[in-house]
């Protein structure tokens, strides 16, 4: 299934997002968590890998983000689109 442009914009917003809370608060794991996620879910494994392990520097032996690391080392990002129930929340624009 390929993955609509909106949804593609959505996600590509969320990083910039999250690239700019990173930088005005580059000591927080959970916003390098965040950023991390989305840049997984941008199949940019590279960056996920190396902001989730600023991440764990931050706040070693956190469990949650030793699973993040291991997942964006070892696994492929699903389609945005999967499980489209769970994230409609996520990518759906609220109306004026």
């Amino acid at each position: 299934m390929a993955v609509r442009p909106a949804v593609m914009k959505r996600l590509a917003e969320a990083a910039t997002l999250a690239d700019q809370a990173v930088a005005a608060a580059p000591g927080n794991a959970a916003y390098l968590d965040t950023c991390a996620e989305a840049h997984f879910r941008l199949n940019d494994r590279a960056r996920a890998v190396d902001l989730e392990s600023k991440a764990l520097k931050i706040k070693p032996g956190d469990s949650f983000m030793e699973g993040q690391l291991k997942r964006f080392q070892t696994k492929t990002p699903k389609s945005p689109l999967t499980n489209t129930k769970k994230r409609r929340a996520w990518f759906t624009t609220p109306s004026n």
